[in-house]
């Protein structure tokens, strides 16, 4: 921190410093200089006049290509000879060729920060000294040569003195090494200028920090760039500074002197660091605001300003704010006496963002917003926009801090674009080498630490906006070709837009002003012209005329003048504060006469009619002439209408004449006279048209006539009488009314019964005319349903008959077809147009069966399908075994053509079961024996006794349902049925019927007689003691598995005698063992005739056994 003592005296130095800056002392040998032009931007010109701009315009378009053609040959790589050309010039002490690219040294020398200091943008002060450097010696392929072949066509270093090129007596004999030297001396003792600069405003304060640009070429003219931060109080969270900076600005236009405009920035600005520990660890965080006076001093304009900004770690954020603090003056890129000019208004948003994982790469990007309707956004008066906005985004790369590569683009909303890249080279002074190409020093330099003495990122230029002072600049453009006495000018404003609609005074002397024909106006000064109007006359006759005229769109208006002699007259014209007075030569004026070759039209008749127009007998060609609005005639309905005599002072009208009145005249103004022509009307012959034209038979529709006369429609109220051929008017022959509107309309509500329909429209008083209408037959349409028939089955058709959409009711029909029965065939239709009928399809065909319903005369037809009826079976009932039995149901179907189900009764259907197939393990029948399957009924109850049989069980039955009840299981039966009905006979197809898992699905097939208990058990299992108790070992039934099969008296029906299991040697009753041990001596037996249980000795081999089949457990 620097010490109270020398506070005081720092601060003077530096102010001291501060003046010589802002205060160029020009240099010897300056001179003038002017911006090359290259078109029209924005409209608005920066010279003087508009024709002399033009006249630039034209003059510099060559110059210009060569400069592009210039800059190509400038960029190729160097050869040979240019480094040749560069070891001679050092040798001889004398500066060699500038680097090719502007990022590197161009013998400018380095700011205090080590950056590289620059000569300058490519447009800056219209010198573009690299440029210069790069094409001051052997370029390659086009060495000593120009675009144009001549050798080294300009003087080196005129791309940038200022001078203006003159390539017409320039050659090799120009080449001046001197100059040479001189320039790159000079730039490189302001490289050094700028570097002590730099160091010695850096060093007033501590923590100080300046950057100086500053140049100075051979013609003494002296540009560039400086800004010096001074912090006044510098502490570990706060940092009080005051920011100093001096800049010029190219002046684009209207500067006569060829200076700049110079600028300078007084700011003074906080940061806090709010987690700072020390100088050195500002935390990571930095808030701060600035304000700031922009002072012009070549202009005397002022702008405040005011900025935030914020840091946080690897993301830096700025906002600006920019207002004037001066009014308006007169402008000095246009002519100040008819412009404008003063700081604009905006604002702008600035960011910088480092990867947080790799900040060597940082994104940048702007937005800026100038409010004003003709800002100069780049700083340049040629290019004006309105309310600008300007976009603008790249990305920077840092691989050491020596070396920094960038890519930038900017964009506005007119579409402007352009697209930078470049390298740049930063010395820094308190680093070591070591550190400057270090990769991993970046991310240390990217902290908010570093932030703290930065430059606030801000618009130190002040940017203009201009306007237009309420003075027109006014320009005679000359005599009007064809026109007596007739002289035209045009007002533009000071940027060179049209003074449009605005009102110009003209005075003259002794001569009159005729009233000239006036653009179109609002209503409120139409409202003036007539208040104006009853106090004074149209023409000025007084020694001294005035008269007012408004310009048109283009800023254009036209003076008439009468004048009883010839010679010159001043007329004085005044626009807005503007007045200017011009000489024009005058002749006598004669009387203008008009002629017309014919004056006969005909009502409705477009024709052209040539009006002729002399003065003194000869033709005026180029004659303004106005035709005044007349609601007589269709071309001047609207409006009146304008236009000019050609060279035999003709001009050619159309005109269709309205009214069938026999006279009509119109009004003609031309060269300040009014002039009438009569015509005479021969009235037009009458139509009648009808819309819609086309119309339905026997439909009622509402019909607009319009009734014309020579094409033009009737007046409304004119009487009219409607008749017609096989046509009725709301059931009467005749309809009387009158037109409607303007446009001769009538509408009425017809009814045609006849195809050749006409009406006839008769006028009050005995005109007619006819109208023929194009009729369209009625149509009919008839409906059935259903649509289908079924062949040999009487079908209930319901039909519905409409005419034109609508249904026809209580109306006679009769029908009829081929192949086909109808009854009744004659009907009458309901009132909703619908009637119904039995019909049947006979014969052996499907084919289609037409139709046909006639009424009166019409017939129409409707086509029916013909379809066979359908006869199938459907199962429903048991889908399992239920109780040692499952009962399946069979449904016979017979179906017509249309989907309806057929009612069956008792005796129409015979059912047939064609075949059985049992595969259960315990059948010992042959597999297709039906024992065990119950037709048409409950199961029987089966007893030891009941022998195989050929059919199932049971009588078959006949009606739509039947019934099967299997106690086997493990089943497929095949089943078939046949219908008769109304005579013809259906088969069903063939059905299958599954039966499930029965109760013999437990069992394997019986072993043998004469078993013992043990042999039964090491048969079908295992076998270890004769303790009491269940052996589920032995793979034996259990007793409520045998009872399932027995007899009906426990639950069972019988299974095992349908399969023919063995018997106990005759005697009527069957007994097998169980798994079950009652003691040590008898096991337990189930009686198969009834399902009764018992006990029997274990060692007598009486019963029978019967395994459980693998899988059941």
């Amino acid at each position: 921190m620097m010490s109270d003592r020398l506070l005081p005296c720092r601060v003077l130095l530096v102010w001291s410093l501060i003046v010589a800056l802002i205060l160029p002392v020009p240099l010897g040998g300056c001179v003038a200089r002017k911006q090359d032009g290259v078109g029209f931007v924005s409209g608005a010109s920066s010279d003087r006049a508009a024709s002399a701009s033009r006249a630039d315009v034209a003059a510099v378009g060559p110059e210009k290509d060569a400069d592009r053609a210039g800059d190509a040959d400038r960029e190729r790589p160097r050869g040979l000879d240019a480094a040749l050309f560069n070891v001679a010039a050092t040798f001889m002490g004398l500066p060699g060729l500038a680097p090719s690219t502007g990022a590197r040294d161009e013998g400018l020398g380095y700011h205090q920060d080590g950056t590289a200091r620059r000569a300058g943008s490519a447009d800056a002060f219209d010198g573009r000294q690299a440029r210069a450097y790069m094409g001051a010696g052997l370029m390659g392929d086009g060495a000593f040569s120009s675009p144009d072949g001549t050798l080294l066509p300009r003087r080196l270093g005129d791309e940038y003195s200022g001078r203006r090129r003159d390539y017409a007596s320039r050659g090799f004999e120009n080449f001046n090494l001197m100059d040479m030297a001189l320039d790159r001396g000079l730039n490189y003792g302001m490289g050094m200028l700028n570097s002590a600069g730099e160091a010695a405003l850096s060093g007033l304060v501590d923590n100080g920090r300046a950057r100086l640009n500053f140049q100075l070429d051979r013609d003494g003219r002296f540009s560039g760039e400086g800004d010096v931060l001074l912090p006044f109080w510098d502490a570990p969270q706060h940092t009080l500074f005051t920011q100093i900076g001096a800049r010029s600005m190219d002046v684009s236009g209207g500067e006569e002197d060829g200076s700049q405009r110079w600028i300078g920035n007084f700011g003074l600005g906080h940061r806090w660091f709010p987690f700072a520990e020390s100088m050195e660890e500002a935390g990571n965080l930095m808030l701060g605001w600035n304000v700031f006076f922009d002072n012009d001093f070549s202009r005397s304009h002022q702008r405040g300003g005011a900025g935030v900004e914020a840091r946080y770690d690897w993301f830096h954020l700025a906002a600006n704010y920019y207002t004037p603090l001066s009014g308006w003056k007169n402008s000095r890129d246009f002519d100040g006496d008819f412009v404008e000019e003063r700081p604009a208004r905006g604002w702008d948003a600035r960011a910088k963002a480092y990867l947080p994982f790799y900040r060597n790469v940082a994104l940048t990007g702007s937005f800026s917003q100038w409010y004003g309707d003709n800002v100069a956004m780049y700083g340049s008066s040629d290019d004006l926009e309105k309310d600008p906005r300007v976009w603008s985004y790249g990305v920077e790369y840092t691989p050491i801090p020596l070396l920094s590569a960038f890519a930038r683009q900017r964009s506005t909303e007119r579409g402007k674009a352009d697209t930078e890249f470049g390298l740049q080279f930063t010395w820094h002074f308190d680093m070591p080498w070591e550190e400057q190409t270090s990769h991993a020093k970046v991310a240390e330099l990217r902290t908010v630490s570093g932030s703290r003495h930065e430059f606030v990122d801000r618009e130190n230029r002040i940017i203009l906006e201009y306007r237009a002072k309420n003075a027109g600049r006014i320009e005679y453009l000359g005599p009007v070709s064809g026109q007596t006495n007739a002289f035209a000018f045009r007002v533009t404003d000071g940027l060179g837009r049209a003074w449009a609609g605005k009102t110009v005074w003209v005075r003259a002397d002794n001569v009159t002003l005729a009233v000239a024909p006036q653009p179109s106006r609002s209503l409120l000064a139409l409202a003036g012209d007539v208040l104006g109007g009853l106090f004074g006359a149209r023409e000025a006759h007084a020694a001294t005329a005035s008269h007012s005229y408004v310009t048109d769109s283009q800023g254009c208006f036209t003076v008439r003048v009468t004048s009883p002699v010839a010679g010159p007259v001043t007329l004085h014209v005044r626009a807005g504060e503007n007045e200017q007075s011009f000489t024009v030569n005058v002749v006598a004026n004669g009387t203008l006469k008009m002629n017309v070759l014919s004056a006969a039209l005909t009502q409705g008749t477009t024709q052209h009619v040539t009006f002729t127009f002399t003065r003194n007998g000869v033709a005026q060609s180029g004659l303004e002439v106005r035709f005044a609005s007349n609601a007589a005639f269709r071309e001047l309905a609207q409006g009146a209408v304008t236009d000019k005599t050609g060279s035999d002072g003709r001009v050619t009208l159309e005109l269709t004449a309205l009214t069938n009145d026999t006279s009509q005249t119109i009004s003609v103004e031309a060269d300040g006279q009014t002039l009438t022509q009569s015509f005479t009307v021969t009235p037009g012959k009458y139509a009648l048209t009808a819309e819609p034209g086309s119309l339905s038979q026997h439909r009622e529709m509402e019909i607009t006539f319009t009734l014309t006369q020579g094409g033009i429609p009737v007046p409304q109220g004119t009487k009219i009488t409607l008749s017609g051929t096989g046509v009725t008017f709301d059931g009467k022959a005749q309809y009387t009314c009158v037109t409607e509107d303007a446009r001769g309309a009538i509408t009425a509500k017809v009814i045609v019964s006849r195809t050749d329909a006409s009406i006839t429209a008769t006028v009050d008083g005995g005109a007619t005319a006819t109208v023929k209408l194009q009729v369209t037959a009625a149509k009919y349409s008839l409906d059935a349903s259903p649509d289908t028939l079924t062949l040999g089955m009487d079908t209930k058709v319901t039909f519905t008959l409409t005419r034109n959409e609508d249904v026809l009711a209580n109306t006679p029909v009769e029908l009829s077809g081929k192949d086909v029965t109808i009854n009744p065939a004659d009907t009458t239709t309901g009132s909703n147009g619908t009637f119904s009928a039995g019909l049947t399809a006979t014969g052996t065909s499907t084919a289609t069966r037409t139709i046909t319903a006639t009424v009166g005369t019409d017939t129409v037809t409707v086509d029916l399908r013909v379809g066979k009826a359908t006869f199938g079976l459907t199962t429903s009932g048991d889908t399992a075994f239920d109780k040692n039995k499952q009962t399946i149901t069979l449904t016979a179907e017979l179906t017509d053509a249309n989907g309806t189900k057929i009612t069956l009764n008792d005796g129409d259907v015979k059912w047939s079961v064609i075949s059985s197939k049992v595969t259960s393990e315990a059948w010992m029948r042959s597999a297709g024996a039906y024992n065990g399957l119950t037709w048409g009924q409950t199961p029987l109850s089966l007893t030891a006794a009941e022998n195989d049989t050929d059919t199932p069980a049971g009588t078959a039955p006949t009606g739509a349902e039947a019934y099967l009840t299997d106690i086997v299981g493990e089943r497929e039966v095949t089943v078939t049925a046949t219908v008769e009905y109304n005579g013809q006979s259906y088969t069903a197809e063939e059905k299958r019927v599954t039966f499930g898992d029965g109760p013999l699905s437990m069992f394997e097939k019986p072993l043998s007689y004469y078993m013992t208990w043990k042999e039964a058990a090491q048969k079908c299992g295992s076998f270890s003691d004769f303790s009491p108790g269940y052996h589920g070992e032995t793979n034996l039934p259990r007793k409520e598995e045998l009872q399932a099969v027995s007899g009906p008296d426990n639950g069972g029906y019988g299974a095992a005698f349908a399969a023919k299991w063995p018997d106990d040697r005759g005697l009527g009753w069957f007994c097998y063992w169980t798994a079950e041990l009652h003691s040590s001596v008898t096991a337990e037996i189930v009686l198969l005739g009834n399902g009764g249980v018992d006990g029997y000795p274990y060692d007598f081999d009486v019963p029978v056994a019967v395994c459980r089949r693998e899988g059941s457990l």
